[in-house]
C-alpha cells in the first residue's frame, strides 16, 4: 500500500464525555471522512489496539460498534471495516511516540496526533483525522511532552479540508518541480492544467517562486468564480476579494496577433488565457480560462510566464 498521509485521532472514538444525543452525529462524521479518504485513493492509519479504547460507559469501541444497542447498525459496519482493514502506524516502528501533547497550548493526550507531530519534524507531510467536536480543521501548533518547541499539523474534519493539507506539503517535503503538478491534482482539485506547463518560463528559481505561485493558485480555485460573479468581472474589485491582483487583458485586446498569445490548447479546444494573477507587479504571470461548460466550470491554468506582450 502506499504511503499513508493520514493518521487517525483515535480519541475521536472515546465519546464517554460526549452528550449522549451528539455521539451518533460524532461517528457519523468520522466515517464519512474515512470513506471520503478512502475514495480519493488514500489511505490513513490507526493505532493498533483502538478497539480496547473506552468508547461509551463500560463498554470498549470494539464491543460498542458491534453489539448493536447504542448506534446505528449500518455505521457500525461500515466504521468497523474501515478501521479493521487499515494499517496500523505502531507495527513496524521502533520510534518512541508520547501521547502527552499540547495542541495550541491546550494539553491533550493522543498517540495519533503524537506520530502525526513525529512525521512532520521528519519532514513528512501526515495529517491527523479528527471530528470537529474535538479540533477544527486546519493548521493547529502541536508539542509534545518531551520537546517544547512548537510545529505546525495539519488537522482534517471533512473532504474538503483535504487540499489545504496538500498544499502544506509542496514546502514541507520541498516537492521537487517534476513533481509540483502530480501533487496539484490534490492540492488544486477544481483546477485544470494545460501539459507543458513549467517555472522555467518564470523569472526566478523554482524555490524562490513555488509557495507564492502555490498560494495564488490556491486563491485562485478557492476564490475566483465566486468573487467573479459577485463583483461583475470588475478586475480591482475581484483583487481586493482574493488578496492577490488579478486582472484582464486591455489594451492588448485591440491586437489579435498579440492575444493569441494568450491561447492554449486544451482537450482538442483552443481556449484564451486573458485573465492572469501577478506574482510580482512587473513580471510573472499565471494566465488562465475561467472556465466554461466545456471545462466543467473548472478553471484552466494555460500560461506560466514572465510577461507575455502587451
Amino acid at each position: 500500500m502506499a504511503e499513508c498521509r493520514f493518521v487517525l485521532d483515535e480519541r475521536a472514538l472515546v465519546l464517554l464525555h460526549t452528550p449522549v444525543n451528539q455521539r451518533e452525529d460524532v461517528l457519523l462524521s468520522l466515517l464519512d471522512e474515512l470513506v471520503a479518504i478512502r475514495s480519493s485513493g488514500e489511505c490513513f492509519e490507526v493505532l493498533s489496539g483502538w478497539g480496547a479504547l473506552d468508547c461509551v460507559e463500560s463498554l470498549s469501541v470494539a464491543d460498542a460498534l458491534s453489539g448493536g444497542a447504542f448506534f446505528d447498525p449500518d455505521t457500525c459496519r461500515l466504521l468497523l471495516g474501515l478501521l479493521g482493514k487499515s494499517p496500523n502506524w505502531d507495527e513496524d516502528t521502533d520510534v518512541f511516540v508520547d501521547p502527552d501533547v499540547t495542541v495550541d497550548g491546550r494539553p491533550d493526550n493522543g498517540y495519533g496526533i503524537a506520530w502525526a507531530l513525529h512525521c512532520v519534524r521528519a519532514r513528512r507531510g501526515v495529517a491527523v483525522v479528527t471530528v470537529p467536536q474535538r479540533f477544527s480543521p486546519g493548521p493547529h501548533e502541536v508539542d509534545a511532552a518531551y520537546d517544547s518547541s512548537g510545529v505546525g499539523v495539519y488537522f482534517v474534519v471533512s473532504a474538503d479540508d483535504h487540499k489545504g493539507f496538500f498544499r502544506t506539503i509542496y514546502e514541507l517535503e520541498d516537492v521537487p518541480e517534476d513533481e509540483f503538478f502530480g501533487l496539484a491534482e490534490r492540492a488544486f482539485p477544481d483546477l485544470l492544467f494545460v501539459e507543458g506547463l513549467s517555472f522555467r518560463h518564470f523569472e526566478g528559481t523554482y524555490r524562490e517562486l513555488r509557495s507564492r505561485v502555490v498560494f495564488h493558485l490556491a486563491q485562485i480555485h478557492d476564490g475566483f468564480a465566486e468573487a467573479h460573479r459577485a463583483e461583475n468581472g470588475r478586475s480591482e474589485r475581484v483583487s481586493t476579494r482574493l488578496g492577490i491582483q488579478v486582472s484582464i487583458e486591455g489594451t492588448t485586446r485591440s491586437s489579435e496577433g498579440l492575444m493569441k498569445r494568450r491561447d492554449v490548447e486544451f482537450g482538442g479546444r483552443v481556449y484564451r488565457c486573458e485573465w492572469h494573477s501577478k506574482i510580482e507587479r512587473h513580471r510573472n504571470r499565471i494566465h488562465f480560462h475561467p472556465g466554461d461548460e466545456s471545462t466543467g466550470d473548472r478553471i484552466l491554468v494555460g500560461i506560466f510566464h514572465r510577461h507575455l506582450r502587451t
